[in-house]
């Protein structure tokens, strides 16, 4: 459908590059995109899950991520009186992957803090972010999803991806390399 609307449907026609797809979301819409980047045939080219454990509600086994991938996890979500610390927690298709995966920590986040209710300071007293700083945590999630698409589909250096270069004390970053299929030239 993609190709149709590029072809000939406004607003997109001539518009779209299908070389250069991403898909990303947050909680269900992370899973969402972990379950589009691991279809055999997904036109997908890079894609990215904020803070969710990729959950498979029919019980069959799935096959590996298709496409390099960056699972980004809170270290403080709250659920009730509980509080999780969610790294690690797709390690499972991280480490079995063929292609370049990213696992990311950003410490002192919850799980809303990568949504726009990070930039809502009252949701803090009602459990529904982590200490953090809400400004910070924005700043880390733009740095982290721009930085992977910019590697990713369009070939750029991503500092915020370089354990050595990135400049939040927050983060932590542990990549499986893999071999991926080479990055598009830099535009």
């Amino acid at each position: 459908k993609l190709a149709a609307l590029d072809a000939g449907g406004q607003p997109f026609s001539g518009r779209l590059d299908l070389d250069r797809i991403g898909i990303f979301g947050h909680s269900f819409g992370g899973i969402t995109a972990g379950e589009i980047c691991m279809m055999a045939d997904t036109p997908v080219k890079a894609g990215l899950n904020l803070d969710a454990p990729q959950l498979f509600f029919d019980g069959e086994q799935r096959p590996q991520l298709q496409t390099p991938f960056l699972f980004a996890y809170s270290t403080e979500a709250r659920y009730g009186k509980v509080v999780l610390d969610m790294t690690g927690a797709n390690d499972y298709l991280a480490n079995t992957s063929p292609h370049r995966t990213y696992s990311v920590a950003v410490e002192g986040t919850g799980h809303y803090n990568f949504s726009d209710m990070t930039f809502v300071p009252m949701l803090s007293m009602v459990g529904l972010l982590g200490p953090i700083d809400g400004e910070l945590a924005g700043q880390i999630s733009d740095e982290l999803v721009l930085g992977f698409f910019d590697e990713q589909l369009r070939g750029l250096d991503a500092p915020a991806l370089d354990p050595a270069r990135q400049p939040h004390a927050e983060v932590t970053i542990e990549i499986q390399p893999g071999v991926d299929p080479p990055r598009p030239e830099p535009r």
